[in-house]
């Protein structure tokens, strides 16, 4: 067993280094990226009144699709039903 105050000292510095550049090269560019990318636009305000009009939409947010996992612009019903403007997923709404 190491008990010598300078290797313990020396080893646990290697390794915090070492962590710090495994951070630096994976984790920080990843969170970089991520944070980069913006969520998809919403649709025009004659898309939005002829929906509204129609009575599909209510309501419009952005809100985590659960197909695609990240923040999109979703249509919202008057029960709290979402449809994803990206890919068309539905998430139902409130059941009451």
């Amino acid at each position: 067993m190491v008990s010598d105050p300078v290797i313990v000292v020396t080893a646990a510095a290697v390794c915090a280094a070492a962590v710090a550049a495994a951070a630096t090269r994976l984790v920080i560019p990843a969170l970089q990226a991520r944070r980069a990318t913006t969520p998809p636009a919403l649709p025009g305000p004659d898309v939005i009144t002829a929906l509204h009009a129609d009575g599909q939409v209510d309501a419009l947010d952005y809100a985590i699709c659960p197909d695609q996992g990240r923040r999109t612009p979703h249509a919202v019903r008057a029960d709290e039903s979402r449809r994803c403007w990206v890919c068309g997923c539905e998430t139902p709404g409130a059941t009451r």
